[in-house]
């Protein structure tokens, strides 16, 4: 049985526990809310007054920084999200990569999660606005869910393994006190726009914008295979024309 057949009959297995017929018809309503919302959000870039959306699009990249941080660290609270706890599937053979998809499901299952998917749905309207490809943009934007959201997963299984052992305990803490220090001494210091702009955050908001006017220079190297394929990407685009 493969890991995503396993992460399958679990999920159902779960939706089986749930024996009240009204909080299942509120589980799929709050989960059918998500696209309605998201779609909201891009049908009011066509409403927007013009000085707002000129803050809208200057503060994109710090959206997109701001879900990525979020996407990292909030899973490293709980140390891992699972569909059962582990004690109770001891005597079956779940699959660790099994816990992993199950913690990639539940992700969304998250308050801050889908207010800043939101966020982004709405910035991706905006950088797209006026431009004929909005689903290149939001393929950009996607793709930065994925990933942010299953490193923030990953790291969270890795920080549940370093607390099993009293020198990751250790390791831990002390990451949490330089990451803290760091974060303090930048907002004292006012480089809050400086971690922004060296961030990846205005090369997503830029690969957003490409995509929705069509320009695959700036928009393939971003959303396909990150920065450093920018310089391979570059040449075949063109080889094929698409150079400028």
């Amino acid at each position: 049985m493969t890991a995503r057949s396993q992460v399958w009959a679990l999920v159902r297995l779960r939706w089986t526990l749930v024996r009240s017929p009204w909080i299942r018809v509120g589980l799929l309503t709050a989960a059918a809310l998500v696209p309605y919302f998201g779609f909201i959000s891009i049908l009011i870039r066509n409403r927007i007054e013009p000085a707002a959306l000129v803050a809208a699009v200057n503060a994109a990249p710090a959206a997109f920084l701001g879900f990525g941080v979020l996407a990292v660290v909030a899973p490293l609270t709980a140390g891992g999200t699972e569909l059962f706890p582990s004690d109770q599937l001891v005597a079956y053979p779940v699959r660790p990569a099994t816990h992993f998809l199950s913690s990639l499901v539940l992700a969304p299952v998250n308050l801050v999660w889908i207010v800043q998917l939101l966020v982004l749905t709405a910035e991706t309207g905006f950088l797209t606005l006026d431009h004929p490809y909005l689903g290149q943009g939001a393929l950009t934007s996607l793709m930065l869910v994925l990933a942010c959201t299953s490193l923030g997963q990953a790291m969270a299984w890795v920080v549940t393994g370093l607390r099993r052992s009293r020198n990751g305990r250790l390791l831990l803490r002390t990451t949490l006190g330089l990451g803290a220090a760091g974060a303090l001494t930048v907002i004292r210091t006012g480089h809050s726009h400086d971690v922004v702009d060296y961030s990846f955050g205005p090369a997503v908001a830029k690969a957003v914008t490409a995509g929705g006017a069509g320009d695959l220079r700036g928009w393939i190297p971003t959303t396909v295979g990150g920065a450093e394929a920018d310089a391979s990407y570059r040449s075949i685009l063109d080889a094929q024309g698409f150079g400028n």
